[in-house]
């Protein structure tokens, strides 16, 4: 089937495409882009819709504006002294180890038993959890206090109310029981908290788990999940900042253009608002969706001001020209980005990232550190339907000397 036909095919029902358009018209051209932009041409037309040559031109012509990346107009100061450029910093990042898999059984198997022994490592660093293999525990007597770490194969409520989890290990499974809080005067506070909490308790958690056997379940008193030990934050010696972006998603209609721009500016000294935060930034971290891609969720073509993902990676490093050549920037990928959905990610094919700047650099996701940063696109349908309230155009930026989290809001500065 030519690409005469397939586009016939595509837009059946929806636009005649007239005799004069001849294969040698659409040569070259990605059929299924082309129908798109075709469809958005014809939405707004009543009556007979006729796709012929001169209409064919138009749209053509359309589709060759929109892979032109756009420059952007920066407003400098050529007083603008930046102490950060002058500093000679060090610096390491470690990437994620990216390894094909088979995605067999035993792949699934293994990445679970890895997953469990790496969380139930976390977990028994708290001083109140040990690990009793659960084989073991249908040997203890009844009244015995237990600890054990586990992953949750179940979780389900009992006809009292009381939430009744199977925790397996490599050796067997126990059947654990939270029990539910009489509802009368005196009970007591802590008894209702670990209830609440274990009402979020969800299948394939790892658990840790303390209490006391009775009739071959374990009622539990305490249980936790792993989590982050706190570490005292290290300062430097260097008075540099680093700005931390996500979520720019260039391409979409939403993408907040202006407010970019003017993060640019003030990285540039063009804004006097907290200038000597400005020239401090010695690092920019762009922490995934750098684009808003293509098929990333159903219709999403009804949503894009750019439908190619070349043409939406363009503008984005034609943006990235815009931030000083002394700050070194860091760009991950995110699950809108034109590489794998699931993590470890790898870097950017450099056929998609094209630019000549020796300050950018390309890396996994994810990397080293990565802080919560806010997004660049303005609320969108599928997240008023979700109940999201995103904080666009908010710029995160981190003094290292002085460990302060400043929060830069480009929507008020003028």
């Amino acid at each position: 089937m030519g690409d005469l036909s397939e586009l016939s095919r595509i837009l059946e029902g929806k636009v005649i495409v007239g005799a004069d358009i001849t294969e040698k018209d659409i040569s070259g051209v990605d059929v299924f882009k082309l129908a798109a932009f075709v469809t958005d041409y014809f939405s707004q037309v009543q009556g007979i819709k006729l796709l012929n040559k001169e209409v064919l031109d138009k749209i053509m012509n359309t589709m060759k504006v929109e892979k032109m990346p756009k420059e952007i107009e920066l407003i400098k100061n050529e007083n603008f002294r930046p102490s950060a450029k002058d500093m000679k910093i060090k610096f390491q990042y470690f990437q994620s180890r990216i390894e094909p898999v088979s995605s067999s059984s035993n792949d699934f198997v293994a990445h679970f038993n890895d997953r469990f022994q790496k969380l139930k490592k976390i977990l028994l660093t708290r001083r109140n959890y040990s690990s009793t293999p659960i084989s073991s525990i249908s040997e203890y007597m009844s009244g015995r206090e237990v600890s054990t770490v586990g992953m949750v194969y179940e979780k389900k409520s009992t006809r009292n109310g009381h939430i009744l989890v199977t925790l397996e290990d490599e050796t067997g499974t126990v059947n654990v029981l939270f029990v539910r809080p009489e509802r009368q005067p005196g009970m007591r506070s802590e008894n209702i908290a670990l209830y609440n909490q274990a009402s979020r308790i969800a299948k394939d958690d790892v658990i840790a788990v303390r209490g006391r056997l009775s009739k071959g379940l374990l009622i539990a008193n305490d249980f936790a999940w792993p989590d982050i030990p706190i570490r005292a934050r290290k300062a430097t010696e260097d008075d540099f900042a680093v700005a931390f972006v996500s979520d720019v998603h260039v391409g979409h209609k939403l993408f907040m253009e202006k407010q970019f721009t003017k993060m640019l500016q003030w990285l540039n000294g063009g804004i006097d608002y907290k200038k000597e935060l400005a020239e401090k930034v010695k690092f920019a971290v762009f922490c995934g969706d750098l684009v808003d891609g293509i098929g990333v969720y159903p219709e999403q073509e009804k949503e894009l001001i750019v439908n190619d993902i070349y043409a939406q990676y363009a503008m984005f490093f034609e943006l990235l020209k815009g931030i000083p050549d002394y700050i070194d920037v860091f760009v991950l990928p995110g699950n809108h980005d034109a590489t794998r959905r699931a993590e470890p990610q790898p870097e950017l094919d450099r056929e998609l990232a094209k630019y000549n700047t020796g300050n950018i650099h390309l890396v996994t996701n994810p990397v080293t550190l990565v802080l919560n940063s806010g997004t660049w696109q303005a609320r969108t349908a599928f997240q008023i339907k979700q109940g999201h309230i995103p904080t666009p155009a908010i710029l995160p930026v981190y003094e290292a000397k002085t460990r302060n989290l400043n929060l830069i809001d480009f929507n008020t500065i003028t």
